[in-house]
């Protein structure tokens, strides 16, 4: 397995852009999803995860 490693990309900017805090920036995670963690300005969270492909 890999490690937990950051990442960038659109998504990101697009959520700082409509007012949503990013808790957790965009990472790509061993197990083969890039994840992320928002607040929306009403106190609700969102985690917001793509897989990367690989092993299926």
């Amino acid at each position: 397995m890999g490690t937990r490693r950051p990442a960038s990309g659109p998504g990101r900017f697009h959520c700082l852009a409509r007012g949503l805090e990013v808790t957790t920036p965009p990472t790509d995670e061993p197990w083969g999803v890039r994840e992320m963690h928002v607040r929306h300005p009403d106190g609700h969270d969102f985690r917001i995860s793509k897989g990367l492909g690989g092993e299926g």
